[in-house]
């Protein structure tokens, strides 16, 4: 089924949004881009997208090219792309293209420099569907979330907070950062979904995540606390993050990192296809789920005016 689905995308006899409504495996790029600004710096990346075009052999200079949203994804303490690979894939087959910057992951990275990493991927991501040669040619869209964990959503906030172009900020279990994401956030004023946990002992919820939930300026923002999240169980599978947990006699949660991805996924998923797919519906279906969630707790400011 799948592959009628994909011939008739590439025929164009379906419209590209019905792409959305596949479920795509997830494929892999690795390439480093410079930052000729500071220093021609190299920020190696790994890349995730939707494999819509397996086994099809031509597909430079198409004009019926599918697009994709893209996440940029920032990486927590001495982690990697690698330990995401279950909210990677579950957000792949959803039609998204998860952009991982692989810096600042030794014993003293710079947030600053993380930060900044982010920005300028954010102000370049189009590039990556430039290249004739590559699997993303003409398949990145114009629609970015900036996404991280720990150390890397506290970087995307400081990011954001210096006007970064995204139509949304997602985080999970937030670190706040040096210069301060607590800070940064007052600047922010894109959709925001902040993830916290209630078994956290690395970045406690009361210390970072409400400090930068409350001082955000996104007059569309939701805070959710989930009651078995840990630091390292929310969309991570780390051996060293877990091993961390334990040397700080974290109280562990009931949920490994792949069951807690699935529970984050019904609040996550119809978030973004509103602020990232424009799919109206998918509001009032993430309202449903913040209100039937249990294990949770939540909140939410939105605009005056809207139901």
């Amino acid at each position: 089924m799948r592959g009628l689905l994909t011939f008739l995308l590439l025929a164009g006899i379906l419209p590209e949004e019905y792409a959305f409504c596949q479920e795509f495996k997830a494929a892999t790029l690795s390439l480093t881009i410079r930052d000729s600004c500071r220093g021609n710096r190299k920020i190696p990346l790994k890349i995730y997208y939707p494999d819509v075009f397996s086994g099809h052999e031509s597909r430079s200079g198409s004009t019926d090219s599918v697009t994709f949203p893209a996440i940029l994804f920032a990486h927590g303490y001495q982690m990697g792309a690698d330990d995401y690979e279950p909210i990677c894939r579950m957000l792949v087959s959803e039609g998204y293209i998860v952009v991982f910057p692989c810096t600042e992951k030794g014993l003293f990275p710079s947030h600053r420099d993380l930060a900044d990493d982010i920005e300028y991927l954010a102000a370049s991501i189009s590039q990556l569907g430039s290249d004739t040669s590559s699997p993303l040619y003409n398949h990145v869209g114009k629609n970015l979330c900036l996404m991280g964990h720990s150390m890397g959503g506290g970087a995307s906030f400081l990011a954001a907070g210096k006007g970064v172009k995204a139509d949304a900020i997602v985080t999970f279990a937030a670190f706040d950062t040096r210069p301060s994401a607590v800070s940064a956030a007052e600047g922010i004023t894109m959709p925001a979904l902040v993830f916290a946990g209630s078994k956290d002992c690395i970045t406690p919820p009361v210390k970072h995540q409400l400090p930068m939930f409350n001082a955000l300026a996104s007059s569309s923002k939701t805070y959710i606390l989930l009651k078995e999240g840990t630091h390292c169980n929310m969309g991570s599978e780390s051996k060293k993050c877990n091993t961390g947990e334990r040397i700080s006699g974290c109280h562990r949660g009931t949920m490994a990192g792949e069951e807690m991805t699935s529970v984050i996924g019904k609040y996550l998923l119809p978030w973004l296809r509103f602020y990232l797919k424009n799919d109206t519906g998918s509001r009032s279906l993430f309202r449903e789920e913040l209100k039937a969630g249990t294990g949770i707790e939540y909140i939410q400011s939105e605009p005056s005016g809207i139901r």
